[in-house]
């Protein structure tokens, strides 16, 4: 029997980018590394992370998330992962429902809702 999916939504980590950070720190560094594989593997996404408010996520049955929405600061969909030629913010990576719940504040959401979001972007 399958278990059913899950949906959550949550802000938008602070990652250091880097026009946050100065030009000597070592969070520079590490942003320069990340935009040069984000874009590579989610180039609709590329320069426009930094616009990103919230993100709505879709888990399976075992708690592996596997679509995701990211969303602005005036609630609209700026991007659908995994999609065209984008692998996945969260979706490719080792986290599972419960590291978010753990990590982030996050709100359940029916499932209504993320398609709203999904369906937003064509």
């Amino acid at each position: 029997m399958e278990l059913p999916h899950s949906y959550l939504r949550f802000k938008m980590p602070d990652i250091p980018t880097a026009s946050k950070v100065g030009s000597s720190s070592f969070w520079n560094v590490i942003a320069k590394n990340l935009t040069r594989i984000i874009p590579e593997g989610n180039p609709h996404l590329n320069g426009q992370l930094e616009l990103v408010n919230e993100w709505v996520v879709k888990f399976d049955g075992e708690g592996l998330p596997v679509r995701e929405v990211a969303i602005d600061s005036n609630d609209i969909a700026i991007a659908k992962l995994p999609w065209q030629d984008d692998y996945g913010y969260w979706t490719d990576n080792n986290l599972v429902k419960s590291d978010f719940i753990e990590q982030f504040q996050v709100l359940e959401i029916e499932k209504q809702v993320f398609l709203n979001y999904w369906d937003a972007i064509q």
